[in-house]
């Protein structure tokens, strides 16, 4: 359902721009532009397999093996935008995000599915490049996003199944995109959809076990809860002056 709430509003957005950006006149670029909206997304992040993955349960003894994780992400937030002669422009945004992912854990030769969950508070700040052509102002961005994680969950499935949890730090990681903005046909208010593909990359996320999980001497595994890398679309709604 909710990838159907999604497609249908990327599918109203680009009908809406066919029918009445495409034809529009240029507008004439302006010294300063202020804008402020609501944006949705929806996601997938990868976080991949330590090298090593395999080590000793340190109270059984057992043989143990982590795999890669891979989800959906969703968020929603709240923006602001500043343009300096409708070229250059920086990006403010503040939000929450639910991001999940699964995965398997290998214990003396069983496999246990393990789920996890993270929601977090995001706040990117993306410096943005515009050129218009074809009636459409198209963007390029770039820059930061810090992401503060509330209460991380972990479970296998089913239930119980092996004792395993969940922790997660504050980080920033990368995000590149590109994207487009469509006007609305309102001649007393000026509303645009932007649509943007951005990818995330975490920086400070290495390639060592110890940054993947952790084990107590119970035998418990603590997963981190950081995507390593990301991919997600957006979909937003935003008045300019």
């Amino acid at each position: 359902m909710i990838r159907f709430c999604y497609a249908a509003g990327w599918a109203f957005a680009i009908t809406l721009a066919s029918t009445h950006a495409a034809g529009a006149p240029a507008d004439e670029p302006r010294d300063f532009e202020f804008g402020t909206g609501l944006e949705a997304n929806l996601g997938w992040m990868l976080l991949d397999a330590p090298a090593p993955s395999a080590f000793a349960l340190p109270r059984s003894g057992s043989r143990a093996e982590v795999h890669g994780m891979s989800g959906l992400a969703m968020g929603a937030g709240v923006f602001v935008e500043g343009r300096l002669l409708s070229r250059i422009g920086l990006y403010v945004g503040a939000g929450y995000a639910l991001e999940t992912m699964s995965g398997e854990l290998d214990v003396a030769g069983e496999t246990v599915d393990v789920d996890l969950e993270q929601p977090a508070l995001v706040m990117p700040a993306l410096l943005q490049v515009f050129v218009r052509f074809g009636g459409i102002t198209h963007f390029v961005a770039v820059g930061p996003e810090l992401v503060v994680p509330l209460i991380p969950l972990a479970q296998t499935d089913p239930e119980r199944r092996f004792p395993v949890a969940a922790t997660a730090e504050t980080h920033a990681r990368l995000s590149v995109g590109w994207g487009a903005e469509l006007p609305l046909p309102f001649s007393a208010v000026d509303l645009r959809i932007p649509l943007a593909v951005l990818g995330t990359w975490n920086p400070s996320l290495g390639d060592e076990l110890g940054e993947r999980v952790r084990v107590l001497p119970s035998d418990a595994v603590i997963y981190t809860v950081t995507p390593r890398f990301g991919v997600r679309l957006s979909l937003g709604a935003g008045i300019y002056f």
